[in-house]
């Protein structure tokens, strides 16, 4: 796709890839890129994959959404695509919880930067935006993005606790303490059978792989509010 001057401005981006080269961090959420310019797309991405990101492009809308279907991490993109506008695609993707929404564009009008913010988007960049300023502003919705997974992960802990049986909930602390079944029977005053038994039902409810993973989860649980409570 034919791209705007300001698109184009975006693309020298070699000797800024070059100077964050020995400095990357390693990648934990994906960036994706939806934008019909194939120099903003292409250098973006290649800056992105240098701080050691893991990055996906797409030259529309349409694109993005027949092939990530539950997409977490930041998506930048731009307002005016083919098909499809980048608003469109905010409003069908913003209620995900760790996914962050940044605007890059050279040709929106002001009412699409106040609509996109009012939808949620983290930040309204305006092309041509420097490497510095743009990989800043992806990095810090990475780490928005980071946050609220663990945010969503720890709240989806708790409603698998919650699913627990009384007694199932008591041998919880036990296990997560690494204690064997036969010392958690003995304390507990059960059989060793009973007590192996709820451990399976126990790690198989709370998708644990282990007690060690359990206590994990655990960690995560008793770091949120209590109910009724913003997070």
């Amino acid at each position: 796709m034919d791209c705007r001057p300001e698109c184009r401005r975006n693309a020298d981006t070699s000797s800024y890839k070059r100077r964050m080269d020995r400095q990357a961090p390693m990648p934990q959420l994906p960036v994706y890129i939806v934008d019909g310019c194939d120099h903003f797309r292409d250098s973006t991405a290649a800056m992105l994959t240098a701080r050691g990101h893991a990055v996906q492009g797409f030259d529309s809308a349409d694109a993005f959404l027949a092939q990530v279907a539950e997409p977490d991490g930041v998506l930048l993109l731009d307002v005016r695509l083919r098909g499809r506008s980048g608003l469109a695609l905010q409003a069908m993707v913003a209620a995900r919880p760790a996914l962050t929404i940044v605007f890059a564009s050279g040709g929106a009008e002001v009412t699409d930067a106040l609509a996109a913010m009012k939808a949620g988007a983290m930040d309204f960049l305006v092309k041509p935006v420097s490497p510095r300023t743009l990989v800043r502003t992806v990095e810090q919705g990475l780490s928005r993005a980071a946050a609220a997974a663990r945010v969503a992960t720890a709240r989806a802990n708790r409603r698998a606790f919650e699913s627990l049986s009384p007694a199932e909930r008591t041998l919880v602390p036990l296990l997560a303490r690494g204690m064997r079944s036969k010392v958690i029977a003995q304390r507990l005053s059960k059989a060793e059978s009973t007590v192996k038994n709820q451990r399976v039902s126990v790690l198989r409810k709370m998708a644990a792989r282990s007690c060690f993973d359990l206590a994990s989860k655990m960690e995560d649980i008793a770091g949120l509010p209590p109910h009724g409570l913003a997070a």
